[in-house]
């Protein structure tokens, strides 16, 4: 398993949270402060320093699908899956933040089965 680079904390959980980007679906593997890694099934690579919109929801818990405006951090192909690293921009509206607080609150406290945050 590949050594953590990130000097921050990240949560994990098994919830589902889903993620579309122009038609294809993901699911939020991992969670921090101020980012968020997503595994697509399918697609092209996305553009690291570019900005896009996502679609996200957890109806499990109650979170109808919001857009939220993300940068870009990193897009890579690992193991059959498009991984993708995503910074929260700075100008959110309210209510797409207080979405994403609402399952990042969740992810804080719903740790993966090692209870590894990092």
């Amino acid at each position: 398993m590949a050594k953590e680079r990130r000097s921050f904390d990240r949560n994990r959980s098994f919830a589902r949270v889903l993620v579309s980007h122009e038609g294809r679906l993901g699911y939020v593997a991992d969670m921090g402060d101020r980012g968020f890694r997503v595994l697509f099934l399918a697609g092209a690579t996305l553009v690291p320093g570019g900005r896009v919109t996502l679609l996200m929801a957890f109806s499990e818990m109650g979170v109808e699908a919001f857009e939220l405006e993300v940068l870009v951090r990193w897009s890579a192909w690992d193991l059959g899956a498009l991984g993708a690293g995503f910074e929260l921009c700075s100008d959110l509206g309210e209510a797409a933040l207080r979405s994403f607080e609402a399952i990042r609150g969740y992810y804080a406290v719903h740790d993966g089965p090692e209870g590894d945050n990092r």
